[in-house]
């Protein structure tokens, strides 16, 4: 069943994890003082003002809820973010200016690879969650930890862009699951070494 590979469990965990944090990082004067101005800039620009650090996430994101929905089945083509946000009308970007990709990494997806890119990158995200399950314990939940943190964190963040945030889930994700378990025989073996006990 779909439960069966979603194992809510782990997921429970992993929520539980992802609470815990946020409830001790809310309790740091930063945190809290960056939680303020958010509240200030998001009514700030329901009046009117886009100058702002999230009045402008904002802005960007409402764009490329515009540009998707030009040519929602297709997209506008790989690379192609920055070239057709440059032809939304200057009252629409002159707030944010010319921009590169979209602060929502869903939405650039589907800007550029409409309705086909958006639902393979949910595909894969669906995928690696089902798989984690299968992955050592030492593994298994810090992989699930990243992976929850990444489809959150692209809601806000154009973190499939961003070298540093890419880099880092894709190389752990890799190496991750390289320890994913075959059924050989009666033994579980790590792909990795699938092809020595193979040749």
């Amino acid at each position: 069943t779909f439960a069966y590979y979603l194992r809510w469990k782990g997921l429970l965990y992993a929520a539980a994890i992802l609470i815990t944090l946020f409830a001790l990082a809310s309790l740091t004067t930063g945190f809290r003082h960056r939680m303020i101005q958010a509240a200030k800039n998001t009514q700030q620009y329901w009046q009117g003002h886009s100058y702002s650090s999230l009045g402008i996430r904002m802005q960007s994101i409402k764009n490329a809820a515009t540009l998707y929905k030009q040519k929602p089945l297709i997209g506008h083509g790989t690379g192609s973010y920055a070239t057709a946000y440059a032809k939304l009308p200057p009252e629409k970007t002159k707030a944010t200016g010319i921009m590169i990709n979209c602060y929502n990494a869903y939405l650039n997806t589907a800007v550029e690879l409409g309705i086909p890119g958006i639902a393979l990158l949910l595909l894969m995200f669906f995928m690696q969650w089902r798989y984690s399950f299968q992955l050592p314990k030492e593994l298994r939940y810090i992989t699930q930890i990243l992976l929850i943190g990444i489809m959150f964190g692209c809601l806000a963040n154009p973190w499939l862009e961003d070298t540093t945030e890419l880099h880092l889930y894709v190389i752990f994700i890799a190496i991750s699951f390289a320890a994913l378990p075959l059924n050989y025989g009666n033994y579980y073996i790590p792909i990795a070494l699938r092809s020595k006990n193979t040749s």
